[in-house]
């Protein structure tokens, strides 16, 4: 990362020295890349160096010389190396959370996102020598135990080891070039009939033996080597919480207040860790820490929480947390009630636990109140489109969208072949557990077409919240393509043509009016003169 000292330093170098332009010039080997032909390259090719710099950054100037010779190096194996100028294309720069200049991002095995940074030598060679050594050597050859005692002594990292299931060489091959920045991988060069795939841990003499589905995937080898170097219990950080979410696996969650708490049921949780073993994951977490993870779990924030959360479906187990209905009185958590209700969990006898307010007895508004009892039976097998509105009360972009929904709504409602079509919802997320479509943003606009089936996705609204975009996206994805611009247009036009009749219809009664008072005027004086005579 570039520090003030040392960019102190550069400028000061480089008033001396004249520095090269940090964009590659047309003879170099790096490919100059656009959005598009960032995505084509990665896409196309199963190793890719991307530089995210900027055009006045001195240490990209610094770094283009030697990125060119790495270029030069390792063009004739098909490694394209790539640069990204971070003020034309800032969109990608971002999305790729470039937040120093410059950045190195390796991506592998055609994956667009979750790049590891290259942190290694600057220099040209040692660049080069990384990339052709990740593509010609991501599994070393081991010939004897003594080389595998020598590996385990000399690196700090876990290690994969195929003992000789040479079916499965392409396929660990394949992992490795994912995963070589956080695993070392060898394989025996002799078959075996009964070769099995383990993992060695630094320091200790644990090892795992894969004992996942048959033969194995590049998926379930990734899962074990995920699920395998997790302790059995850790109070986590934010960034450890994709290591966990790789596994896949449903995770048990201890919500503590104090460090006393956290202490006291460190030794239960590695215990039940242990035992459940590849069944779920057991974590410690700072409810402080986690503020917006508690939102989403949509449960009281009374600690010491225990909860179990299986991430594949979104359903949620715990133990009740009061001791009456009333919510005033803490239920002490047990540790005989923990270890009963994973073991009920693990056996497929725990009930879940859904959030749900009161089924509403009246609907007094043209947004259909929608709650977790109803709302499977309200998107799902409709016979008209349902647009359906996720959201939070505190939330400042739910609360302003309101109005505009409220005008949609109105206008399809009021319409007599419309309102037979599409009816409008909206379901407040914080109070209501919706098990199949979890939601992450508020407010969250989906679309589920007529006869949706459960399980089914519904489509998402994406972009800014205005009335225009909304009505577009309901004629692009709604069953009849209702067009709602015409409708809007429609009643325009009928408004105009009701101020105009109203204004027509005053006018007329104006002149009546006139005519009246003039007739009467007439009738006096013609009353006048006849007495007069």
């Amino acid at each position: 990362m570039v520090s003030v000292k040392s960019l102190a330093l550069a400028i000061g170098v480089a008033s001396a020295i004249q520095l090269p332009d940090a964009i590659a010039p047309d003879s170099s080997n790096i490919i100059k890349a656009n959005i598009s032909q960032f995505a084509t390259h990665v896409k196309e090719n199963p190793i890719v160096m991307v530089e995210f710099f900027t055009p006045w950054c001195t240490h990209s100037k610094m770094l283009q010389p030697r990125l060119s010779e790495a270029a030069t190096i390792v063009k004739g194996v098909k490694i394209p190396i790539l640069q990204v100028d971070c003020t034309q294309y800032g969109v990608l720069c971002d999305q790729q959370m470039i937040d120093f200049y410059p950045t190195l991002k390796v991506y592998k095995n055609h994956r667009l996102v979750g790049a590891e940074n290259y942190k290694g030598s600057q220099a040209g060679n040692e660049i080069a020598n990384y990339l052709l050594n990740l593509k010609n050597n991501p599994v070393t050859n081991i010939t004897s135990a003594q080389e595998v005692e020598k590996m385990k002594s000399e690196t700090d990292m876990p290690i994969v080891h195929n003992r000789g299931n040479l079916e499965i060489d392409e396929i660990l091959r394949s992992v490795a070039l994912d995963m070589s920045e956080k695993f070392a991988f060898i394989r025996d060069t002799v078959a075996s009939e009964n070769g099995t795939l383990e993992m060695y841990f630094p320091g200790t003499n644990r090892t795992a033996v894969y004992d996942g589905p048959q033969p194995p995937t590049e998926e379930s080898i990734s899962i074990w080597m995920h699920m395998e170097n997790l302790p059995f219990f850790a109070d986590i950080e934010a960034a450890d919480f994709k290591n966990y979410m790789a596994t896949k696996l449903p995770i048990a969650y201890f919500y503590y207040s104090t460090p006393q708490e956290l202490n006291d049921f460190t030794g239960l949780f590695n215990e039940l860790g242990e035992k459940y073993r590849g069944k779920l994951n057991f974590v410690g977490m700072n409810p402080h820490k986690f503020q917006e993870h508690l939102k989403l779990l949509n449960l009281k924030q009374r600690f010491p929480l225990f909860v179990i959360h299986n991430v594949n479906n979104n359903l949620k187990y715990t133990l009740d947390q009061f001791t009456d209905e009333s919510d005033k009185v803490m239920k002490k958590l047990e540790s005989e009630d923990i270890k009963k209700l994973v073991e009920d969990f693990v056996e497929g006898k725990a009930q879940p636990i859904i959030k749900s307010e009161p089924i509403p007895k009246t609907q007094d508004s043209v947004l259909y109140k929608l709650v977790a009892k109803t709302h499977n039976d309200f998107v799902y097998n409709n016979d008209k489109d349902v647009f359906v509105k996720y959201y939070a009360p505190w939330c400042q972009h739910s609360k302003a969208f309101r109005p505009v929904l409220e005008e949609i709504a109105e206008l399809f409602g009021s319409n007599p072949e419309t309102k037979e079509k599409i009816v409008f919802a909206e379901v407040d997320s914080t109070a209501n557990d919706i098990i199949d479509f979890p939601v992450a943003g508020y407010p969250t606009l989906v679309l589920y077409r007529a006869g949706s089936k459960p399980g089914s996705q519904p489509i998402i609204f994406e972009g800014k919240r205005s009335l225009e975009n909304v009505l577009d996206f309901i004629k692009s994805h709604s069953t009849s393509n209702l067009d709602g611009q015409a409708l809007l247009e429609k009643q325009k036009q009928d408004e105009a043509k009701a101020i105009e009749d109203a204004q027509a219809a005053e006018a007329a009664e104006a002149v009546n009016a006139q005519a009246q008072a003039a007739n009467a005027d007439q009738k006096a004086f013609n009353n006048e003169i006849k007495d007069e005579l």
